[in-house]
């Protein structure tokens, strides 16, 4: 007994055919062919709405992100507000920025800011310098605490050695 004759055999005739394929009728393989084709072309839609679906989420993500971060870095407290309404009040808005914008930027700044009798100009620089002596002023013109560094009751002493022009001229005239 051969071993070929114990297997059990097909009731196809394959009439010598390479390919078992071949044998099936063409409108079958245009079938398996469209049916190939239709998930291929499936697949690829899936894959693309799911590319669209992840691009969507993380444009808004970032989207959302920046604009609290644009919202973090907005200054809102009393100081800024004022340099605000300083720089808005400044500006002359009935000037075209495009024609000449140092007018527009600082139009109003001589209407809304006097030059000082001291100065012979003014200007942003000059005050916020004045302000910053005056507060220098009243921080050296405080009474020391016992919370204050060495160095700041040692600067408050030497400012006051310094203004004491009165003890220094009665010194002086002795």
């Amino acid at each position: 007994m051969s071993d070929d004759e114990d297997l059990p055999t097909s009731k196809l005739k394959n009439d010598g055919l390479k390919d078992p394929e071949e044998g099936y009728s063409k409108s079958f393989k245009n079938k398996m062919e469209s049916r190939r084709t239709f998930y291929i072309v499936l697949t690829l839609l899936i894959f693309i709405f799911a590319v669209l679906i992840i691009a969507v989420f993380g444009l808004s993500f970032a989207y959302l992100t920046k604009t609290e971060d644009q919202n973090k870095r907005i200054c809102t407290t009393e100081d800024c507000l004022r340099s605000a309404t300083s720089l808005v009040e400044s500006m002359n808005k009935s000037v075209n920025p495009c024609e000449d914008f140092y007018q527009f930027a600082c139009g109003n700044f001589a209407k809304s800011h006097k030059i000082p009798k001291t100065a012979v100009s003014n200007d942003r620089f000059a005050e916020v310098h004045a302000a910053m002596l005056v507060l220098i002023r009243d921080f050296m013109e405080k009474e020391d605490n016992d919370d204050d560094p060495y160095s700041v009751s040692q600067s408050r002493l030497l400012y006051r050695s310094c203004m004491a022009t009165g003890v220094l001229v009665y010194y002086t005239m002795k």
